[in-house]
């Protein structure tokens, strides 16, 4: 397992207060019995369907950033996507450093927008 340097590792502590709880396994990890002990800044849903829409809601109501799956989770897909439409048009539209740039652009910006989305409530 890597870590950033200067970071914890633990498991099933939902409550310890941190500035980002990722949740990398598991579906209904967090959810309305227990999304009031999560202290963290920002969550991460970084498997599927790790937060309940109850869940997500309560957090969003106390401030906490929510990066859901579906965003979390893109990258692969995005660059799946992009790898198809060079193969279908039969030469390379996109090479590695387009891709890797489009990527880092559009999960981006739609983090932002997730960021400004949480300031508004």
């Amino acid at each position: 397992m890597r870590t950033v340097p200067g970071s914890e590792v633990f498991s099933a502590n939902l409550n310890s207060k941190c500035d980002a709880l990722i949740i990398t396994s598991g579906k209904k990890i967090v959810n309305s019995f227990n999304q009031d002990k999560i202290e963290a800044k920002i969550v991460v849903e970084g498997s599927d369907l790790a937060i309940t829409y109850d869940g997500y809601k309560k957090l969003r109501n106390k401030g906490i950033i929510v990066v859901p799956d579906v965003l979390a989770n893109s990258g692969k897909a995005i660059g799946i996507y992009l790898r198809w439409v060079n193969n279908r048009i039969g030469k390379v539209m996109f090479n590695e450093e387009e891709t890797i740039r489009f990527l880092y652009e559009k999960i981006n910006r739609t983090l932002r927008e997730i960021i400004n989305e949480n300031k508004k409530t």
